[in-house]
């Protein structure tokens, strides 16, 4: 168990909490910037079978006129304008990550090689 803060109650609040943690989850990682590309796909998935359901149901003679089009087109457009933004996203980050500026040997200590003279020349 947990021992009593000997220096009285914490001051953060929930709120405070939760965007400390969104601000340092967006600080160090372009994941959410990488499941906007899959929720698209996703979206487009589901557009791409509504299409054949509509036309399945407009084969069959049990179609609402317009609906299915409108629900689908809606969707689609969605999807690629997700998939775009994630994309453009995507490249945000990376230039983010370059103008960082980390030496290259930290990185490669880090990744655990030891780079040579001849492995900074481009």
């Amino acid at each position: 168990s947990v021992g009593e803060r000997p220096a009285g109650w914490s001051r953060w609040r929930v709120r405070d909490l939760a965007r400390y943690g969104w601000n340092t989850l967006t600080a160090y990682t372009s994941l959410p910037l990488q499941i906007v590309p899959l929720l698209g796909a996703v979206m487009l998935v589901v557009s791409m079978l509504l299409g054949i359901e509509a036309a399945l149901s407009r084969w069959r003679g049990e179609s609402v006129s317009g609906f299915a089009t409108l629900e689908m087109t809606i969707l689609f457009t969605g999807s690629m304008i997700m998939i775009g933004l994630g994309v453009l996203g995507q490249y945000l980050a990376r230039v983010y990550d370059e103008l960082k500026q980390r030496p290259l040997y930290l990185v490669g200590r880090e990744l655990g090689f030891e780079p040579t003279r001849d492995s900074f020349r481009k």
